[in-house]
């Protein structure tokens, strides 16, 4: 089906009324990042028509005063404190599921070092209030505006499945994408009441990349909004378990690490994901981290 035709199909468009909104947040001291990211949504929802807005922000036990700070904003938020440990995927479900209580139109991933554009949020509930159900995925794009960061992924090729190309924004229309990277995500009710939340499995990484993954196997399209949302930076290699420059029991710890591709998590995402090629795709990131040789930057996901 067609973004055209999703449109008029709008009998399962949005509801008369305010749309209501919850964003789900993580944070973990970096209190600036995160109060700069509360104040450009809040400047976000103020140029929006109709809209009621609210943030479940998952704080893992920050230490440098990032709960009482955005209390102190006077912003929607609700702080929920987890343990120091708990990282990204694993705060974005318990995020979701304070989210879902409301039962709001949409609930919207946000990382919390994204700085949302003025007319991000206008944007997207123009595609929704069309009519549009469908997960919806923003593009972020560097601090010069120009080079894209993270939104929507295609498959590289057939056989490399796990392989994920950012795709550019398109200029007017939304285009259909695979999948996407979870820094600015907006799903509609119909969406997660049938796809449910991130899996348990995940601590930390592929939990984006799974869900949309869900999403497209539902039945439900993964459509890349036009334009950017907002401005990212793109996590840097160094000091990851790609760093080619780190010893190799430095870069197998840290691959085995939560911000790496820990084993069972990553296993599971091979297999389900994998195709045939799963089981050879699960070892082979433990063979590149072996070699610096086998090392390389990937413009978009590499997971495996």
């Amino acid at each position: 089906m067609t973004v055209q035709a999703d449109r008029m199909a709008a009998a399962t468009g949005g509801a008369p009324g305010p749309t209501s909104v919850t964003v789900v947040m993580a944070s973990h001291n970096r209190v600036a990042t995160t109060v700069s990211c509360l104040r450009a949504l809040a400047a976000s929802a103020e140029r929006c028509r109709q809209l009621s807005w609210d943030v479940v922000l998952v704080d893992a036990s920050s230490t440098d005063g990032t709960a009482e700070t955005v209390e102190a904003l006077g912003l929607p938020v609700q702080v929920l404190s987890v343990p120091a440990a708990t990282f990204w995927a694993r705060a974005m479900r318990v995020g979701m599921e304070a989210a879902v209580r409301s039962d709001p139109d949409l609930v919207i991933w946000l990382n919390d070092d994204v700085r949302l554009h003025e007319s991000a949020l206008g944007s997207l509930l123009d595609e929704w209030r069309a009519g549009v159900q469908a997960l919806l995925v923003g593009s972020t794009c560097d601090e010069v505006g120009t080079g894209a960061t993270y939104g929507g992924l295609r498959r590289a090729s057939r056989w490399r499945p796990l392989t994920f190309d950012l795709v550019p924004p398109p200029r007017e229309t939304p285009v259909e994408v695979e999948t996407m990277n979870g820094n600015f995500v907006a799903i509609p009710r119909v969406v997660r009441r049938r796809v449910g939340l991130p899996r348990e499995v995940y601590r930390h990484g592929m939990a984006d990349i799974d869900y949309g993954l869900r999403v497209r196997r539902s039945g439900f399209r993964v459509l890349l909004l036009p334009g950017f949302v907002g401005n990212c930076s793109r996590n840097p290699v160094s000091g990851t378990w790609s760093d080619p420059d780190l010893g190799r029991l430095r870069r197998l710890a840290l691959l085995r690490g939560p911000k790496g591709l820990p084993f069972v998590p990553w296993l599971y995402f091979c297999l389900r994901w994998g195709g045939p090629l799963g089981p050879a795709i699960a070892v082979k990131p433990y063979l590149r981290a072996m070699t610096a040789r086998g090392l390389r930057r990937h413009r978009g996901a590499r997971l495996g």
